[in-house]
């Protein structure tokens, strides 16, 4: 049985150990519900009810009582406070309906399940809850008029004081491992050729996996060839058997650690990024995006990143259901004013549904450029 929204919120409030009691149910049968036998009113004096009620109801848990009947919206907000008026208790029950929602949220950016790296990038993790944690506080910060709306609040807020304190955010940190998401998968990349066109046959497994193991284990430029060398002395055998190992694990070193080097910054134009990144389930990949802007018009703009992040990033968003586009730009870079960036989004946005060819500053480039000589 699927566990209505109604029964989620008063179990999540009893486990939150706020005080609601189980109201005895008064049960209005009608042929229109099934396969429900009909509607469970919280108050015998309901205004929805059409049936005349007497007694204290039928004494019965949220669970049992949402496996047979409905829940009559009207009077369920009464369990909250029975002295309120309904018109109040209304509103105490939506309100504890959206800090249910924001519990949810906070539960999803803590888990490795829902923000795909959290496994094995935790600072982007961290960057990741920031960025939900500061949405949620805005939430939060509305102003309670009810005893029992403050405890839950306070109840939800120390719950997202928990998962920060857990996931502390450090831009810089974050950054680095962008770059190291980046790098990884251009030596993935790199490696899968590699593998195809070296033709090691039943060594090509085994090969891989040293792969692997040197990709997870380089975390930063300089380390990849003491790490491949020790990888081809703790494998001599493998090494006895395919004498070509050394050069093959020397080559990838190469490539891993040039990839950790490859972060001059670049420019880069970007389109369909969303106003707001606060969803979870989600990548960490519009996070990135967004380190790096640096003069926006609504979904679009102009920004600048590490070249290996571009590269990822513009793979990445090659995919449809990104719905986004990510261009880099090759001009010289040299580090732009506020006012220069500003200068040449206004550039690109006055051209930018021209044609390239035709219009100097419907290339972001060029506009990059004549900002930076002003």
């Amino acid at each position: 049985m699927t566990v209505s929204r109604q029964v989620e919120v008063f179990s999540w409030l009893a486990g939150l150990g706020v005080p609601v009691s189980v109201p005895g149910w008064f049960i209005e049968t009608d042929e229109r519900y099934r396969p429900h036998k009909g509607i469970a009113h919280a108050s015998k004096v309901c205004p929805r009810s059409r049936t005349p009620f007497e007694g204290q109801g039928y004494a019965m848990g949220f669970e049992e009582a949402a496996e047979h009947y409905y829940f009559c919206d009207s009077c369920l907000p009464v369990v909250l406070d029975p002295s309120a008026r309904p018109g109040d208790a209304a509103e105490l029950l939506r309100r504890i309906h959206a800090l249910h929602q924001v519990s949810a949220r906070i539960a999803r950016a803590g888990s490795t399940f829902h923000v795909m790296c959290a496994s094995t990038y935790p600072e982007l993790h961290a960057a990741l809850v920031d960025d939900v944690a500061r949405d949620l506080r805005v939430a939060l910060a509305v102003p309670s008029t009810h005893a029992l709306l403050t405890l839950v609040r306070d109840a939800v807020t120390a719950e997202l004081d928990a998962l920060a304190a857990a996931h502390p955010y450090d831009a810089a940190k974050a950054s680095q491992e962008a770059v190291l998401m980046a790098a990884r998968w251009r030596f993935d990349r790199f490696v899968q050729n590699d593998l195809f066109r070296r033709g090691l046959k039943e060594h090509r497994d085994p090969i891989r996996d040293l792969g692997n193991v040197l990709a997870g284990t380089v975390t930063r430029p300089g380390e990849a060839f003491s790490v491949s060398s020790r990888l081809l002395t703790e494998n001599a055998g493998l090494a006895s058997s395919c004498p070509s190992l050394g050069e093959v694990l020397s080559v990838w070193a190469g490539v891993l650690d040039t990839a950790l080097l490859d972060v001059a910054p670049t420019y880069f134009a970007f389109g369909g990024l969303p106003m707001e990144l606060n969803s979870v389930p989600r990548t960490p990949f519009h996070w990135m995006i967004r380190q790096g802007v640096r003069a926006r018009h609504h979904h679009w703009g102009l920004g600048e990143l590490p070249r290996i992040v571009l590269e990822l990033l513009k793979d990445v968003c090659g995919n449809t259901d990104m719905k986004m586009s990510v261009e880099i730009i090759d001009v010289p870079y040299e580090e732009l004013s506020e006012e220069a960036w500003l200068t040449a989004d206004a550039l690109w946005r006055e051209h930018q549904n021209s044609r390239r060819s035709e219009i100097l500053y419907a290339h972001p480039g060029e506009a990059i450029v004549a900002a930076a000589r002003l």
